[in-house]
């Protein structure tokens, strides 16, 4: 019996070559697309924003974080440093887009940063409360209070209208009871409506000032701005 040996059609392996580049280019060439190369000039902004914050000038570090994402727009870097130089500069209003606005460009799998960026977001709202004088807080103090005060009227005008077909001691005694529940019922309702016309709309106890950052270097693969901490100068 003769050994012989069978080989691939050349029809098949072309075949099988051209179904590989195939799967694997479209790969290579959307992952080019996506990193892309950050402009020059919008390190050179960044680098000079570093320098302002650490002077001390916020604004001016905001002015040029701008100017760089003016160059490379949506950079999560850029986003999280505007938002923390206009937090210091005192814009809380500018502060709270920029926040905003890097929440988006985070990815799905990042839902600790998420958290952490909707926690600082909340902080701030409770800032700009505060410092605009907005009040009306109507938590679950307020609507303890005011129930209260709710049940004890309702309670007043059951006593008072059974005092009305009463007569002597009994009469005399409802009568008292329907006073002290309509005044103590007032007084709850007054003063729910105190608590909520008197304290700002969220809770301002922990509307601190944020920590300073931690140093950290920044360069460029020569693809897009790299920093050593995402979110810190």
């Amino acid at each position: 019996m003769d050994a012989r040996t069978q080989s691939c059609p050349p029809w098949l392996v072309a075949t099988l070559l051209a179904l590989l580049a195939a799967l694997l280019w479209p790969t290579t060439t959307l992952g080019q697309a996506r990193r892309g190369k950050a402009p020059p000039e919008a390190l050179e902004h960044y680098e000079r924003s570093r320098e302002l914050f650490t002077e001390g000038e916020y604004e001016d570090a905001v002015d040029e974080l701008e100017a760089a994402l003016e160059l490379d727009p949506g950079s999560p870097n850029l986003l999280y440093n505007a938002a923390y130089a206009s937090e210091l500069s005192g814009d809380l209003e500018q502060a709270l887009e920029y926040y905003a606005q890097y929440e988006q460009s985070l990815g799905k799998h990042e839902r600790r940063e998420r958290r952490k960026t909707r926690k600082t977001m909340e902080r701030l709202r409770a800032r700009v409360d505060v410092q605009d004088g907005r009040s009306g807080r109507d938590d679950g103090l307020f609507w303890v209070v005011l129930g209260g005060g709710v049940g004890l009227l309702s309670a007043g005008a059951v006593t008072g209208g059974l005092a009305t077909e009463e007569q002597g001691e009994a009469r005399d005694g409802l009568t008292t009871a329907t006073q002290v529940l309509l005044i103590s019922g007032s007084g709850a309702v007054a003063g729910a409506a105190l608590l909520y016309l008197l304290r700002p709309a969220n809770d301002p106890t922990d509307a601190q000032a944020p920590l300073a950052p931690p140093p950290v270097s920044a360069g460029s693969d020569g693809r897009s701005l790299v920093l050593t901490v995402r979110g810190h100068f």
